[in-house]
Order: C-alpha cells, then sequence, then structure tokens
C-alpha cells in the first residue's frame, strides 16, 4: 500500500514531469507534515479550521447585536460602495469590491462588513498556518505558530475594533507568503498562478501590502536553493497575470492621482524633517509594534521546563527564507521613510509585512519549544482571542463617564429619522455620510475623497451635513462639493437645521448640521 506522504510525492513529480521541469530536489526542501494518528483522533488540522471558524462567527454575532451604526472604517465603506469602479480614492478597491460582492446576499448592513472584515481575519489565520506547516514538521507546533498572530494587539484589537483596509492586505499577504513558499518548495504550475494572484490582491488591497511580497521574490533569487523555482519562465507567467489583474486600477490610479493621494498628508511629508527624526518615528512605531510579542515570546522560552527537546523539525531553509525576506520588506520601508522625510508612522501600518515576524520567531526558538511551553503559548493566544471578544462586546456597557463611547455608537439611527428618503447627501466626514446612509439607504452620498455619484445629476434635494463643532456656516470643501453636484453656487441665506441626539447613556450627545437645497426642475 502506498503512504499518503508517497502519494503526494508522486502527485508533486507527476505534475513536474507534465511541466517539463526539473525534480523538486533542485529547490528548496520542506519537512513534510506528520499525519499519523490514532483512529478515531480528530486532525490537528480540522480543529484549528473549526475553532477559528467558530471565533469569528461569534464576533459576528456579538458585533451585528452589539450597535446597529459604523465606525469610521466601516462607514467609509457605504460611501465608497454605492457602485462598482476601477478605484474609488486613496484606498486599494479590493475590500470595496469584495462588500459590494456580499450586497445581493445581506445588503447594505452591519451584517455584510461583520461578515467581511471577520472573515478576512479567518483567512489571516488558515492561511498563516498552511505557511507553519512548512516551518514545522508538527501541525500543532504549527497551529499554536499561527494563532501567536493574536499576540499583535493591531490583530487582536485593531483589526476587530476598527480596520477595514489592513485586514484585507493582512489577508492577501497571508496568502501569498504560504503560496510563495508552496511555489519555491514544489514548483508546482498552480502555485505559480496562485502567487500571480495572490500578488495582485495584495496591490488591490492596500500599498503597503506588497512590501513582503517583493521581499519574498528577492529573498529567493539572493537564496540559491529557491532560486532556480524563480529562474523559470513560469514566473513570468505569474507575473504579467497579477499585471493584467491589478492593470484596470493602475490606470485609474494614473489618471486621478489628485484621489490617490489625498490622505499622503497624514504621513506628515517635510524636506525639513532630518533623518534622525524620520528614524525615531519607525522606532517608536517598532516599539509598539511589538514590544507586547516579543515579552510573550520571551516569557514563554524561558518559562521553566524539565521536559525533553521537541520531537518535530523546523525547515532551516524556508525559516531563512522569511527571516530574509522579512529583513529585505523592512529595509524597503525604512528607504522609503528616510528618502521621503516622513515623520509620522503608525505602528498598524507595519502590520502587513511585519506580522510573520511571530511565528519565525518561535521558529528560531523551536529547540526550547517543548509541549509544556506549546501548551503556554496556545493558552496565551486563547485568553486573548476571549479577552478582546468579551471587551469588544462589554465596552458598551461602561458608565458614560469612564470613557470616551465607541464611534459605532453615535446615534446616527435617531438623526436619520430626519432626513428624507432620497436624495443626495454630501458632507465633509465619511463617517457621517456613511452611518446617515445606512440607516437612509436610499441617499446616494458624496464626500470630498469619494465624489463618483456626482457623476449623475441629482434626483431629490441635495442635503449639505456637517458636524456642530465646525461651525454653523458651511464648511468651505462643504460648499464646493455642493456647487459641483448643483452646477450652480449656493442660495445665499439658506436656513440651517440642527439634529441632535444622545448617545446610549444619556451622553455625550451628537449635534449635526443640516442645509436643504431643492433641485430646479
Amino acid at each position: 500500500m502506498t503512504s499518503p506522504g508517497a502519494q503526494d510525492r508522486l502527485s508533486d513529480q507527476s505534475d513536474r514531469r507534465s511541466d517539463a521541469r526539473p525534480p523538486a530536489g533542485a529547490g528548496l526542501s520542506r519537512t513534510p507534515p506528520p499525519e499519523a494518528r490514532s483512529p478515531g483522533v480528530v486532525p490537528v488540522p480540522l480543529i484549528f479550521l473549526l475553532s477559528v471558524c467558530g471565533y469569528f462567527a461569534l464576533q459576528v454575532v456579538f458585533r451585528v447585536l452589539s450597535a446597529d451604526n459604523l465606525g469610521l472604517d466601516e462607514a467609509e465603506q457605504l460611501v465608497m460602495g454605492q457602485s462598482l469602479q476601477a478605484g474609488y480614492g486613496p484606498q486599494p478597491p479590493l475590500y470595496t469590491w469584495l462588500f459590494l460582492a456580499l450586497q445581493p446576499i445581506t445588503g447594505e448592513s452591519v451584517l455584510t462588513l461583520a461578515l467581511l472584515k471577520f472573515g478576512l481575519l479567518a483567512v489571516t489565520l488558515c492561511a498563516t498556518f498552511r505557511l507553519c506547516r512548512q516551518l514545522f514538521g508538527d501541525p500543532l507546533a504549527a497551529a499554536v505558530a499561527a494563532l501567536s498572530l493574536l499576540y499583535l494587539p493591531q490583530v487582536f484589537w485593531e483589526s476587530q475594533r476598527a480596520l477595514t483596509h489592513s485586514v484585507i492586505a493582512l489577508a492577501a499577504v497571508a496568502l501569498a507568503s504560504t503560496v510563495f513558499v508552496d511555489l519555491v518548495t514544489r514548483r508546482r504550475t498552480r502555485d505559480y498562478w496562485l502567487f500571480g494572484a495572490a500578488l495582485a490582491a495584495c496591490a488591490l488591497s492596500k500599498h503597503n501590502a506588497l512590501f513582503l511580497p517583493l521581499g519574498l521574490l528577492l529573498a529567493a533569487l539572493l537564496l540559491p536553493a529557491a532560486r532556480p523555482a524563480l529562474l523559470d519562465r513560469r514566473t513570468v507567467w505569474a507575473l504579467g497575470l497579477s499585471f493584467l489583474l491589478f492593470a484596470p486600477n493602475l490606470i485609474w490610479m494614473a489618471l486621478n492621482g489628485e484621489a490617490v493621494l489625498a490622505r499622503s498628508a497624514k504621513l506628515g511629508f517635510d524636506p525639513s524633517t532630518g533623518a534622525l527624526d524620520s528614524l525615531s518615528a519607525v522606532g517608536r512605531a517598532l516599539l509598539s509594534f511589538a514590544l507586547l510579542p516579543a515579552l510573550l515570546i520571551g516569557l514563554i522560552a524561558l518559562a521553566p521546563d524539565r521536559e525533553g527537546k521537541p520531537t518535530w523539525q523546523v525547515s532551516l531553509q524556508v525559516r531563512r527564507l522569511l527571516t530574509l525576506a522579512l529583513g529585505l520588506a523592512a529595509s524597503f520601508v525604512l528607504l522609503i521613510v528616510l528618502a521621503a522625510s516622513v515623520d509620522n508612522m503608525k505602528d498598524r501600518w507595519l502590520t502587513p509585512f511585519l506580522f510573520l515576524a511571530v511565528p519565525v520567531a518561535l521558529a528560531w526558538i523551536a529547540p526550547r519549544l517543548t509541549r509544556r511551553r506549546l501548551r503556554m503559548a496556545a493558552a496565551v493566544a486563547v485568553a486573548i482571542a476571549v479577552g478582546s471578544m468579551a471587551a469588544l462586546w462589554l465596552r458598551q456597557f461602561l458608565p458614560a463617564d469612564w470613557a470616551d463611547p465607541p464611534n459605532m455608537e453615535a446615534p446616527f439611527d435617531l438623526l436619520a429619522t430626519e432626513l428624507p428618503e432620497d436624495g443626495l447627501l454630501l458632507s465633509t466626514s465619511n463617517w457621517v455620510a456613511g452611518n446617515l446612509r445606512l440607516h437612509r439607504p436610499g441617499l446616494s452620498a458624496a464626500t470630498p475623497e469619494y465624489k463618483a455619484v456626482l457623476r449623475l445629476p441629482p434626483t431629490g434635494p441635495v442635503l449639505l451635513v456637517w458636524r456642530a463643532r465646525d461651525g454653523e456656516a458651511v464648511p468651505q470643501a462643504l460648499e464646493a462639493l455642493a456647487e459641483e453636484a448643483l452646477g450652480r453656487s449656493l442660495p445665499a441665506d439658506l436656513p440651517v437645521t440642527i439634529l441632535e441626539a444622545p448617545y446610549p447613556g444619556g451622553v455625550p450627545t451628537l449635534a449635526l448640521h443640516l442645509v436643504q437645497v431643492a433641485v430646479s426642475p
């Protein structure tokens, strides 16, 4: 009888023979995950898959039950996702395309956004587990290494609480990295095509999602064992497929440079910024990103344990490839920061190209990862996961004077009742426009960043809405947007209506100013 491992090798060899390619020994070696287990025992991969999917399914339920309004990034999707476009603004379009794809099933709703976000986080963990199977011969060690992503605050808290594009960037890079390791270890034709598609997904998810895939490509060229996999005509096919998939958005960006760069100011580009200031900004972001996982991994590695050495092996070549790729990706970013004189860097911007540093760090301390320490590492990850779920759910019950209420608890559902059922909503805030559209889906909405709906003449009244804290007069940016929509100047002395409603608990109060302009027939 042929063993499963032998069948897998025969399948790989058959695939390579059909493509007239050299045998697997010409590329990176891999540590095949052992599959031997007692009859009736549920395999670790299935347990991991069910646990991850079950956890994020609960997160979807809790998100839908917690609040019927949207956070900043979620509300932005209600403004962007009004039609299918090759591009929308400063953010790449893939997240919005997926949001549009789900709308026929679940509509423009909190449920749709929750399914998309938590589904992508589940994809990230499952793809990372698949990658860690190439690092660790033991599936249990691979599962713990994948769960170690939860050591990152940007994953266990920020991604679940507020982020959107960073979440899809994380999933895209995890998939691209996993497929790339398969490509250099197995050299199957399908892996080249999958890598091309995953690379395009990275480019379409968030601009900083390209750094790690580029690091992987360069690392493979630098490593003799991996180089033959790239010096193959199928690499050109993969890159060609990636370019074709990315081309529509690339053309759109070339024609809409101002929209693409609308948020570049938040990076703090300043020619007067010195190299030390840029390095300081990177250092602060890196410290915030790496401090907690470094402490946790250090404590796990140093925990007292009298057990023997681990029974699994780490693939040294895969570990070397990933380590070099992480170093190269970080170097790319550092060079760009120094060249552009950036003086502002946020830790979450590092996540799509440094998140694999956590499982790779575990691979480096593998000689100390006994079964007991693995159980400790898994227990820490589970505690973090449960704690973040509880915190996200319970924060809505905090007394009003304990902390500022979450953005998703703002009473837009109450304020929207004062608006007409249809028309054109204009606002300087994506958060305001998206939340009001959520409760008045008959309204189309435009902001200075997202103006695609202005191509069509408004079919109802034009509503100008802005935060009361911005003053009673129509903000200049909103006035310019209204003139673009109307094709004429705003009438003088338009009456201003104040919309006001309290947050849950009675305080604080959200106040909006509203100006309504009738459209001439």
